[in-house]
């Protein structure tokens, strides 16, 4: 019998070394660790692995494009552009994210021209509409991502949560987004080139 400790929470396989004589032998063995009463998800059915941490509930502000959508998350002051994955730059569904608050300062910066929306479409104002010009030190423009805005900006509350995770650089987070879909969030490699985006089924 193992009794587990919440450090071990974050292992994915266990090994077993046994020695008879000279002779050794070694083994590994994958590993699922059920929680049970250590912290709950803001969603079901869980994932398999336990949160890190209680789940962060907060005011969002969303708004709807072409392409996407993006999500302002207020508790961490966090801007998400989540890519549908149907745009010129990103081809995959891809999240973009900054966060606040949001450094203008650099006079190098030179938005984009926004050209004249379609008819029933718009440029977003504010800090999302300088995210999507390309107005943000740091943040490459994302209007050629997202397309234009589809709708006004609305809010809604929201929940922030991740995964106990035991690998470098590895993670898996999740945001309640707009429509009452959890989206799972992880990065595509220890590089984290991309984190990519899912709805969770």
């Amino acid at each position: 019998m193992l009794t587990t400790s919440e450090a071990m929470l974050t292992y994915d396989s266990l090994g077993l070394r046994v020695a008879v004589g000279d002779a050794l032998t070694w083994a590994t063995q994958a590993v699922a660790f059920q929680c049970q009463n250590l912290r709950t998800w803001f969603f079901t059915p869980p994932p398999a692995r336990c949160p890190a941490a209680d789940a962060v509930a907060s005011t969002a502000t969303t708004q709807p494009f072409e392409h996407g959508f993006m999500v302002w998350f207020e508790a961490s002051n966090t801007y998400y552009v989540f890519y549908d994955g149907g745009g010129a730059d990103y081809p995959s569904p891809v999240v973009q994210i900054a966060m606040g608050p949001l450094d203008t300062a650099q006079a190098a910066i030179t938005p984009s021209p926004v050209e004249t929306p379609p008819a029933g479409m718009s440029a977003p104002a504010g800090d999302f509409g300088r995210l999507w010009r390309g107005e943000v030190a740091g943040v490459a423009g994302v209007a050629g991502g997202l397309g234009w805005a589809t709708g006004p900006e609305t809010t809604y509350q929201s929940d922030y949560q991740c995964e106990m995770s035991g690998m470098m650089h590895g993670w898996t987070c999740y945001l309640l987004g707009p429509d009452g879909d959890v989206l799972r969030l992880w990065p595509d490699s220890t590089a984290q080139v991309h984190i990519l985006w899912a709805p969770v089924q």
